[in-house]
Protein backbone atom coordinates (compact mmCIF):
# COMPACT_ATOMS: atom_id res chain seq x y z
CA UNK A 1 0.00 0.00 0.00
CA UNK A 2 2.79 2.41 0.91
CA UNK A 3 4.55 1.62 -2.39
CA UNK A 4 1.46 2.53 -4.44
CA UNK A 5 0.91 5.79 -2.59
CA UNK A 6 4.62 6.64 -2.79
CA UNK A 7 4.74 5.98 -6.54
CA UNK A 8 1.79 8.30 -7.15
CA UNK A 9 3.24 10.97 -4.88
CA UNK A 10 6.59 10.87 -6.67
CA UNK A 11 4.97 11.00 -10.14
CA UNK A 12 2.80 13.91 -9.04
CA UNK A 13 5.85 15.82 -7.82
CA UNK A 14 7.88 15.44 -11.03
CA UNK A 15 7.87 18.10 -13.73
CA UNK A 16 6.14 16.65 -16.84
CA UNK A 17 8.52 16.23 -19.76
CA UNK A 18 7.36 18.46 -22.64
CA UNK A 19 7.93 15.60 -25.12
CA UNK A 20 5.03 13.69 -23.50
CA UNK A 21 7.30 10.88 -22.23
CA UNK A 22 10.55 10.57 -20.31
CA UNK A 23 9.43 12.19 -17.04
CA UNK A 24 10.62 9.08 -15.17
CA UNK A 25 14.20 9.90 -16.22
CA UNK A 26 14.21 12.68 -13.60
CA UNK A 27 14.48 9.82 -11.08
CA UNK A 28 17.66 8.54 -12.72
CA UNK A 29 15.82 5.76 -14.56
CA UNK A 30 16.94 4.92 -18.10
CA UNK A 31 15.14 5.76 -21.32
CA UNK A 32 12.60 3.17 -22.48
CA UNK A 33 14.51 0.29 -24.10
CA UNK A 34 11.59 -0.46 -26.45
CA UNK A 35 11.75 3.14 -27.69
CA UNK A 36 15.54 3.00 -28.08
CA UNK A 37 15.37 -0.19 -30.15
CA UNK A 38 12.22 0.42 -32.21
CA UNK A 39 11.93 4.21 -32.35
CA UNK A 40 8.31 3.87 -31.16
CA UNK A 41 6.85 4.54 -27.74
CA UNK A 42 5.91 1.40 -25.81
CA UNK A 43 2.35 0.97 -24.47
CA UNK A 44 3.38 2.57 -21.19
CA UNK A 45 5.58 5.39 -22.47
CA UNK A 46 4.19 8.62 -21.11
CA UNK A 47 2.50 7.04 -18.08
CA UNK A 48 4.52 8.99 -15.50
CA UNK A 49 4.14 12.14 -17.61
CA UNK A 50 0.39 11.53 -17.80
CA UNK A 51 0.08 11.17 -14.02
CA UNK A 52 2.22 14.26 -13.47
CA UNK A 53 -0.03 16.28 -15.80
CA UNK A 54 -3.12 14.85 -14.14
CA UNK A 55 -2.03 16.10 -10.73
CA UNK A 56 -1.47 19.53 -12.28
CA UNK A 57 -5.07 19.40 -13.53
CA UNK A 58 -3.97 19.39 -17.17
CA UNK A 59 -6.34 16.70 -18.44
CA UNK A 60 -5.64 17.34 -22.12
CA UNK A 61 -1.87 16.95 -21.73
CA UNK A 62 -2.42 13.89 -19.52
CA UNK A 63 -4.47 12.15 -22.21
CA UNK A 64 -1.99 13.15 -24.90
CA UNK A 65 0.92 11.67 -22.92
CA UNK A 66 -0.89 8.37 -22.22
CA UNK A 67 -4.66 7.95 -21.74
CA UNK A 68 -4.09 5.04 -19.37
CA UNK A 69 -2.73 7.51 -16.81
CA UNK A 70 -6.36 8.49 -16.24
CA UNK A 71 -7.17 4.86 -15.46
CA UNK A 72 -4.22 3.94 -13.27
CA UNK A 73 -4.84 6.57 -10.57
CA UNK A 74 -8.42 5.54 -9.71
CA UNK A 75 -7.42 1.88 -10.08
CA UNK A 76 -4.57 2.32 -7.62
CA UNK A 77 -6.95 4.23 -5.35
CA UNK A 78 -9.34 1.28 -5.26
CA UNK A 79 -6.52 -1.08 -4.32
CA UNK A 80 -5.14 1.27 -1.64
CA UNK A 81 -8.59 1.63 -0.04
CA UNK A 82 -9.15 -2.14 -0.24
CA UNK A 83 -5.76 -2.84 1.36
CA UNK A 84 -6.44 -0.29 4.10
CA UNK A 85 -9.88 -1.74 4.84
CA UNK A 86 -8.47 -5.24 4.82
CA UNK A 87 -5.71 -4.31 7.25
CA UNK A 88 -8.12 -2.50 9.61
CA UNK A 89 -10.85 -5.15 9.59
CA UNK A 90 -8.65 -8.23 9.19
CA UNK A 91 -10.97 -9.41 6.42
CA UNK A 92 -9.33 -10.24 3.12
CA UNK A 93 -11.46 -8.52 0.53
CA UNK A 94 -12.32 -10.40 -2.65
CA UNK A 95 -10.68 -7.75 -4.86
CA UNK A 96 -7.33 -8.50 -3.19
CA UNK A 97 -7.40 -12.21 -4.02
CA UNK A 98 -4.57 -13.10 -6.39
CA UNK A 99 -6.85 -14.20 -9.22
CA UNK A 100 -8.77 -10.92 -9.12
CA UNK A 101 -5.66 -8.74 -8.97
CA UNK A 102 -4.20 -10.73 -11.86
CA UNK A 103 -7.43 -10.29 -13.83
CA UNK A 104 -7.34 -6.51 -13.33
CA UNK A 105 -3.66 -6.33 -14.31
CA UNK A 106 -4.21 -8.39 -17.47
CA UNK A 107 -7.21 -6.26 -18.50
CA UNK A 108 -5.20 -3.09 -17.86
CA UNK A 109 -2.32 -4.41 -19.98
CA UNK A 110 -4.61 -5.51 -22.82
CA UNK A 111 -6.40 -2.15 -22.90
CA UNK A 112 -3.00 -0.40 -22.81
CA UNK A 113 -1.82 -2.42 -25.79
CA UNK A 114 -5.06 -1.77 -27.68
CA UNK A 115 -4.83 1.99 -27.12
CA UNK A 116 -1.12 1.95 -27.96
CA UNK A 117 -1.84 0.06 -31.19
CA UNK A 118 -4.49 2.55 -32.24
CA UNK A 119 -2.28 5.54 -31.37
CA UNK A 120 0.74 4.05 -33.16
CA UNK A 121 -1.19 3.16 -36.30
CA UNK A 122 -2.92 6.53 -36.50
CA UNK A 123 0.24 8.41 -35.66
Amino acid sequence: MVCLVSAVYVAADLEPDPRGFGTHQQLGLPECVFRQVSGFNCPHCGMTTSVSHLFRRNLKASVRANPMGLVIIPLMGVFVVAMFLSSVTGIRLKILQFENVLRVVVIFLLVSILIWSLRTLHG
